[in-house]
């Protein structure tokens, strides 16, 4: 029996983690830098002008941006750089903003107001910054220039806070010694921009004690920044759940550097069927999952995606090393529980797990929470349950603008129902 060909997907948005990483090193570069497929939405939209105003020259270049450093004056008015609801902005700015000879406000969201700055407030102030701020959250107000040496951070709550000071430490006198205070958690992405680093031939070494950043010039090769781990996720939900198989072109498999591509991994556990090929990854259609316990520990941003195919299973699936979730865009546990028990999902939930039991699928309408993630994957769950909708919807565009149009023509029902105007 032939197997049917798979739908092809040729654009999958690229990586907006590694976009802002690369970018923050661009602005950093004493020469031109060119990045090819920077994705554009909500956050990097908000990152390339925090950079502008912060001094940097960005400008558009066929596929991508050409970024370069104008000659630093001190500007006139107050410095105001706003994040949007992007977390990892905000972190990076911070520590940017602490090289900077100029006080520099720093600024979000309600929600991103709400989310822990503490532990890098902290790092920049014993490195010689003058900080203020509302009690440990934005608006906070940095005042520069940090010196190099020995720092401890406590990454416990949030990666982003080792990995802003790592972005900035090969420009400091000496480079940065970082100390870990408790473990850090999503680890993967501290090793992440490790490897940043070190293509833009800075000298970094990682133990499972802390950082160790040379200083040095950055140096950026011409960069062609691949697909996004959390954004294929949902494409391949799609090849899963739906009726027809889905290949995401340009999918490279680097659990090692990007841990969100351990969803490959835990698909299988789940007893999914996805086929790595050179750059490219197949997703085919699974009637039902297996029960199985799935440690997410360096893969947070696909844990939504999972608790999905988790509804699925012919027993309960358990999800653990969620520590990092409740500081996320939303409480990605509590707020995940509540929107799946809207139609009929039984969760329970601690403080750093999840399990999914049977489902009772009935109607409902979801809350998304602003919370983009949250959208786009509970959205896959109306390839097999009818009468969804959703508030909000439009909150995808903080990472994936073209998510609705893309599910729609794939063929995902709550999509063709947004992208028609149905009610939602």
């Amino acid at each position: 029996m032939t197997k049917i060909q798979p739908i092809e997907i040729r654009k999958a948005p690229r990586s907006k983690y590694l976009s802002n990483r690369w970018l923050v090193l661009a602005a950093l570069s004493e020469s031109p830098s060119v990045l090819n497929g920077v994705p554009d939405n909500e956050d990097i939209r908000h990152l390339v002008s925090g950079l502008q105003t912060l001094g940097v020259v960005v400008t558009k270049h066929e596929n991508g941006l050409v970024l370069s450093k104008k000659p630093s004056v001190m500007p006139k008015e107050p410095v105001i750089v706003h994040c949007g609801d992007s977390g990892s902005m905000a972190r990076f700015i911070m520590a940017l903003a602490a090289t900077k000879s100029f006080p520099v406000t720093v600024d979000g969201s309600q929600r991103l107001r709400s989310r822990p700055m503490a532990p890098l407030i902290r790092a920049l102030e014993a490195l010689g910054a003058k900080i203020s701020s509302t009690n440990g959250y934005l608006p906070v107000t940095v005042q520069g220039k940090i010196r190099g040496g020995t720092v401890e951070v406590d990454p416990s709550h949030s990666s982003q806070f080792v990995s802003a000071l790592m972005l900035v430490a090969p420009i400091l006198d000496g480079g940065l010694r970082i100390t870990f205070s408790k473990p850090p958690v999503s680890v993967s992405y501290i090793r992440m921009t490790a490897n940043v680093l070190e293509q833009a031939g800075v000298l970094c070494r990682l133990d499972e004690k802390g950082v160790q950043i040379e200083p040095g010039p950055i140096r950026l090769p011409s960069i062609e920044i691949p697909v996004d781990a959390t954004a294929a996720s949902y494409l391949m939900m799609a090849g899963l759940l739906g009726p027809n198989p889905v290949a995401v072109l340009g999918y490279q498999y680097h659990p090692e550097l990007h841990g969100e591509c351990h969803f490959v991994d835990h698909v299988a556990r789940l007893g999914g069927e996805l086929m790595l090929q050179p750059n490219k990854v197949i997703a085919r259609p699974v009637p039902d999952f297996v029960s199985a316990e799935l440690d997410c520990t360096d893969c947070p941003d696909v844990v939504q995606s999972l608790v999905v195919l988790a509804c699925f299973a012919r027993g309960d699936v358990r999800l653990t090393g969620l520590d990092a979730l409740p500081y996320k865009e939303s409480n990605r546990i509590e707020d995940t529980a509540r929107e799946l028990s809207r139609c009929g999902v039984s969760v329970t939930t601690g403080s750093a797990w999840m399990k999914i039991g049977k489902a009772d699928w009935r109607p409902c309408q979801f809350v998304t929470h602003q919370d983009h993630r949250m959208a786009m994957s509970l959205a896959q769950l109306s390839w097999r349950v009818k009468g969804l909708n959703m508030r909000d919807w439009q909150v995808v565009g903080k990472s994936w603008p073209e998510y609705w149009q893309v599910m729609a023509e794939l063929g995902l029902p709550l999509a063709q129902k947004i992208c028609n105007g149905g009610e939602n």
